[in-house]
């Protein structure tokens, strides 16, 4: 018996279109095919779970299954491909508040942010998955997290307060002692709201005051510096806030932006003159605009 081909799960772009949640609309998750280029409409939306609102955080697991964090303290878990009528495979319930920032390390656990604490949920990750750990950020009260990032050993962490603003560098795993290896803030940005690796390791931190995107290298101190710093002031209106940051396997960086919401593509090499290649505009977005890019 000649067993019948696996079917191949298109690699998508995961957009987490938090539509002034909570005030106007509960917003969508959209995914976006490859090749990307401007204009194009979404190929699929999905609406927000029965009482949830967000979406927030996301990420994607080696299972083929895409993790997405939502306002009402849960994180929906969906088998890919998405399709419009998808509904979650099962649901987590997050110890407290938002699941802003979501990412698995190299072992299969699941690390989840919310308001200034990390928790970790343990591999294998399912239905009934509960938190094995967590610990603050430094500077506990005063640090509102917004996305992670992780390449082999490293977690990087951006924070968003509007001052004394850092990206906290991990190493993985994480334990309940963890703290960080080492505090980002010589790039001059204000409010970190993504954070994201290319395939070589390099970081890469999208701020706001002023509106840019910086490129530093390891290894990263307290004194990192950045390598290279594109400026997005003209992509972020007076209104918006730069969003979060992810790449593909070509290594096109991804660029999400609120008020309005739109989501820009930039094609290496990467240097302080780069422009957007290809945009698309998305629809009023907040804050936390989550991206990730896989199948």
């Amino acid at each position: 018996m000649v067993n019948p081909p696996t079917a191949t799960i298109p690699t998508r772009i995961y957009f987490a279109n938090a539509s002034n949640s909570g005030r106007v609309s509960p917003g969508s998750l959209l995914a976006f095919g490859l090749p990307f280029s401007s204009n194009v409409a979404p190929l699929t939306t999905v609406a927000p779970p029965s009482g949830n609102e967000g979406p927030f955080g996301l990420t994607l697991d080696s299972s083929h299954r895409l993790f997405v964090g939502y306002q009402d303290k849960y994180i929906s878990v969906y088998k890919l491909p998405l399709t419009s009528a998808s509904t979650p495979a099962f649901q987590i319930a997050t110890p407290a508040g938002v699941a802003e920032a979501l990412a698995f390390d190299g072992s299969g656990n699941l690390i989840v942010g919310t308001g200034n604490s990390v928790y970790v949920f343990p591999s294998p990750v399912g239905a009934s998955s509960t938190s094995i750990f967590n610990f603050l950020l430094p500077n506990g009260n005063h640090c509102c997290l917004q996305e992670f990032a992780v390449h082999a050993s490293t977690l990087a962490i951006a924070t968003f307060t509007g001052f004394s603003d850092h990206v906290y560098i991990y190493s993985l795993p994480l334990t309940a002692a963890s703290t960080p290896t080492a505090s980002i803030t010589t790039g001059g940005a204000q409010g970190y709201s993504g954070v994201a690796f290319d395939g070589n390791g390099n970081l890469y931190a999208s701020g706001g005051n002023p509106n840019q995107i910086e490129i530093y290298t390891p290894p990263f101190t307290n004194a990192s510096t950045p390598t290279t710093i594109i400026s997005t002031s003209s992509l972020v209106p007076p209104s918006g806030d730069a969003g979060d940051l992810a790449f593909d396997s070509e290594g096109n960086m991804y660029f999400g932006v609120s008020f309005p919401g739109k989501l820009y593509m930039f094609v290496p090499p990467f240097t302080a003159a780069s422009t957007p290649s290809a945009q698309t505009t998305i629809g009023l977005g907040q804050l936390e605009i989550g991206i990730a890019i896989g199948n």
